[in-house]
């Protein structure tokens, strides 16, 4: 998921880079334009008659282009993001009958669907008709190795509006995302400052997700009403960005019980918990690495994660330790740890 994240600032950035050209250009022009008794290059003139000429035509494909290049990275980052929580869910579950019931029932009906949608463009260099039926068949005979077809759950009938969002992610058994993006706490805080409120339940959080859809029809149907001004496509490409990496944030909560249950290696309680940030355990046989995952339980039930700053024994910092008999280490990690949480350990 990391990678889907980071390709879609990439088009972000480039978004921003040209939305300050656009700035830039239109400061340089209007400068030049009231400048009195300074010399003007002819060609600078040459460009500013041909602006000048073009009246609203060149305003309406700058905003036409912003609007399809920031729908266009917003739709594949939500489609590339399913498609990885997908095969994230495919890699940690060891057999295709301990897969969530919700999962499993909308695979089947998605990779039936995706098998007569196969031929169209999206798909083309992807994955065949033929691949998605033996994915299939290695899901349902239940042998040990399986593959999800995990370009079934990306695919949508509509814009990526809010509902379709949620709906989308319910298929993998991720439900109310839209509610757990609103509540990741960077993402929060920027809703705040963005909409000047003290608690985002009193606003429409996701008013420039659907709008943003909205304009993107109006435009690939050539009936754009009313163009914003580039600053205010900016707060769209800024309120994008942030979402983005809100979700990402949410996605990698989601698939934490799934790890502990799977994959993960239970230290238990830790022995004494030092500045609600160092939890020390005593491991023996048990490989623990700088960067590995601390996942704590909390006694609710709630999973809370970071990866691991420090280890250290008897005060000296260690990049790793593995030892084979008993040894007490302690763990730094970036989140508030408690005595009564129970600490899983998953290795990356």
């Amino acid at each position: 998921m990391r990678y889907s994240v980071t390709s879609f600032l990439r088009g972000i950035e480039d978004l921003k880079q040209y939305i300050e050209l656009l700035s830039l250009e239109s400061e340089l022009l209007s400068n030049e334009a009231n400048a009195t008794g300074d010399k003007v290059s002819s060609d600078l003139v040459l460009l500013q008659n041909h602006i000048i000429k073009s009246g609203s035509g060149k305003k309406r494909f700058d905003y036409n282009s912003i609007v399809v290049s920031l729908y266009g990275f917003f739709e594949q980052f939500i489609e590339t993001i399913l498609k990885d929580f997908a095969i994230a869910l495919n890699k940690i579950i060891p057999s295709y009958d301990l897969v969530p019931e919700v999962v499993v029932k909308n695979h089947i009906e998605l990779s039936m669907s995706l098998i007569k949608r196969i031929e169209q463009n999206r798909y083309k260099g992807g994955i065949s008709q033929s691949e998605v039926i033996s994915n299939l068949h290695s899901c349902l005979g239940n042998v040990g190795k399986y593959q999800i077809n995990a370009d079934a759950f990306s695919q949508h009938t509509a814009n990526f509006r809010m509902e379709v969002i949620d709906e989308s992610f319910s298929r993998l058994g991720v439900y109310n995302i839209s509610k757990k993006i609103a509540l990741d706490e960077k993402f929060n805080n920027y809703l705040c400052i963005l909409f000047v409120v003290s608690n985002v339940k009193t606003i429409d959080c996701f008013f420039h997700i659907n709008d943003l859809a909205d304009r993107r029809n109006e435009v690939a149907h050539g009936s754009t009403s009313t163009l914003l001004a580039t600053e205010i496509l900016l707060e769209y490409v800024i309120f994008c960005e942030n979402f983005g990496l809100a979700l990402y944030n949410v996605l990698l909560k989601e698939i934490i019980p799934y790890e502990v249950n799977h994959s993960a290696i239970t230290l238990g309680k830790p022995i004494k918990v030092f500045n609600n940030a160092i939890a020390g355990i005593a491991i023996i046989n048990i490989e623990i690495k700088v960067g590995d995952i601390l996942v704590s339980k909390t006694d609710k039930g709630a999973y809370v994660s970071g990866e691991i700053a420090e280890i250290q024994v008897n005060g000296v910092s260690h990049p790793s330790v593995n030892p084979n008999y008993k040894l007490e280490v302690a763990l730094r990690v970036n989140y508030r740890l408690k005595e009564n949480h129970t600490l899983y350990l998953i290795s990356k």
